[in-house]
């Protein structure tokens, strides 16, 4: 007899639970191989791993979550039931890894689908039926905050790279040229909590996130929502029970990590009367001191670029001691000596219409398919491109030049000529200034800049707010919070 539907509805969505690597976590290898369905690994070494530990077994798209269940015995683990969903070989990777509570997450679906091709005949009007290729399991949800751990998670970011340690002269940041995305190792598990009181889970393993989809809105009173999408390299697994693991909450979504007022947008330029010098030391990426050859004007707060190597990166100075200058934006990359660095104007727009300031990142995500399995191995990530989409309120011959990416020598008098200048003059970077609910100061820049002059579309009608559509793409993006 079916269970009365009354009794099963989902009464809320209990949690969802991303688990990765524990940092400086134990790590080791299977010493036996281990049959699907097995309650017990063998490791080459057990030092380290604990009851409740969530543990990953195998790497990449092999990686499986399980449960341990009891101190280890020897190098001996036991697996909560009902243990391994398929069979991993001697050598295969084993990590003690963390279960992150994301807290109040929205809009939780299971998007999964499969590739499907009808069959079609000559000598019928009607396809016969259809072949199932392969299964992508695609977990979703809308995570509630900005903080750029979350941003991290999201992308699939070594939580290393999220620096700082929050205060005005090293804030809390994260910096990415988009190479590091997408390969963390991870599984997710999506809860419900059904009416009768009884729990029903929802794994997924090997999960790589599709970092293409990802949004940060900025405005007055606008709640920040960042939309989590999740490709899983192997079977989702369904079971009428709780997670029995260890949780860490520290992490967990807060409605006072939203964005809620945006300070202003704007752009920087070289400042051609302003400082310009070079480096007399190499400075390694992370660090936050710069050398100078010259320091005649420097101070705390201006904006400088560097640039060298083949690389840029805007600056936030922060302090100066004689020739040292100390930033609060870290190094990206690795400068050598002698590369440049120039006094930058911050120029803010003057207005900006509402809703309509937008960081995006972008690029390309490939699935993988193996021949001799139905399920898509997930995804392997391929380039990524970061970019400010703004309308200021003001249609001026400045935002249309800006818009074409023109140099300033293009307006004339009260006329902009074009001519074969479009897309010569693009800025330097961008910046996005808000503040959280909890008055928290947020931070975003974006470094080594193109227009996107594909989105060239201008709304003009009577009664229209005359506003100007302007969208930067870039490289290097960094964010910040105090």
């Amino acid at each position: 007899m079916l269970t009365p539907l009354r009794h099963k509805l989902s009464d809320i969505v209990a949690g969802a639970v991303l688990i990765r690597p524990k940092p400086s976590g134990a790590t080791t290898t299977l010493a036996a191989n281990a049959a699907a369905n097995a309650t017990t690994l063998t490791l080459t070494s057990a030092t380290g791993f604990h009851d409740n530990d969530p543990v990953l077994v195998g790497s990449e798209e092999d990686a499986e979550l399980v449960i341990q269940d009891g101190a280890p015995s020897g190098a001996d683990v036991t697996l909560d039931a009902p243990g391994l969903k398929r069979a991993h070989l001697t050598g295969e990777t084993v990590r003690e890894a963390i279960a992150y509570d994301l807290g109040s997450v929205i809009n939780v679906r299971d998007a999964s689908a499969a590739d499907v091709s009808d069959i079609e005949t000559d000598t019928a009007r009607n396809p016969t039926g259809r072949l199932v290729g392969h299964l992508m399991f695609q977990p979703q949800f809308d995570l509630q905050g900005w903080h750029p751990t979350y941003w991290a998670l999201l992308t699939g970011m070594p939580l290393a790279r999220v620096l700082g340690a929050g205060s005005a002269a090293d804030p809390t940041q994260v910096h990415t040229d988009g190479t590091e995305f997408g390969r963390e190792d991870s599984a997710l598990v999506l809860s419900e909590l059904l009416a009768d009181g009884s729990f029903l889970r929802h794994e997924f393993d090997a999960c790589s996130p599709d970092y293409t989809q990802l949004t940060i809105a900025f405005g007055q009173g606008r709640a920040t929502s960042l939309p989590a999408r999740f490709h899983a390299a192997n079977y989702g697994h369904h079971r009428s029970a709780a997670l029995g693991c260890l949780i860490d909450y520290t992490l967990q979504a807060k409605k006072a990590a939203q964005l809620e007022t945006l300070l202003e947008a704007g752009l920087f330029t070289v400042n051609g009367s302003g400082l310009s010098t070079t480096l007399i030391a190499e400075t390694v990426k992370d660090e936050n001191t710069f050398d100078l050859a010259a320091a005649t004007g420097v101070a705390a707060g201006k904006w400088y670029l560097v640039e060298g190597g083949g690389k840029q990166q805007v600056l936030w100075a922060h302090a100066l001691a004689s020739l040292e200058m100390t930033v609060r934006t870290r190094a990206a990359y690795t400068f050598p000596a002698g590369s440049t660095v120039k006094e930058l104007t911050q120029t803010p727009f003057s207005g900006l219409k509402e809703g309509t300031t937008q960081f995006r990142t972008g690029g390309s995500v490939r699935p993988i398919r193996f021949d001799n399995a139905r399920v898509q191995a997930g995804v392997r990530p391929g380039g990524a491109l970061f970019t400010l989409d703004v309308q200021p309120t003001a249609r001026t011959l400045e935002n249309l030049r800006l818009r074409l990416a023109l140099p300033a020598s293009a307006i004339s008098g009260s006329s902009l000529r074009p001519g074969n200048l479009v897309g010569t003059d693009a800025p330097v970077g961008w910046y996005v200034s808000a503040v959280r609910k909890d008055t928290k100061a947020a931070l975003f820049l974006g470094s080594d800049c193109d227009n996107g002059l594909e989105q060239l579309e201008m709304a003009m009608g009577k009664a229209d707010l005359a506003s100007v559509s302007l969208a930067f793409r870039n490289q290097l993006v960094s964010q910040l919070m105090y």
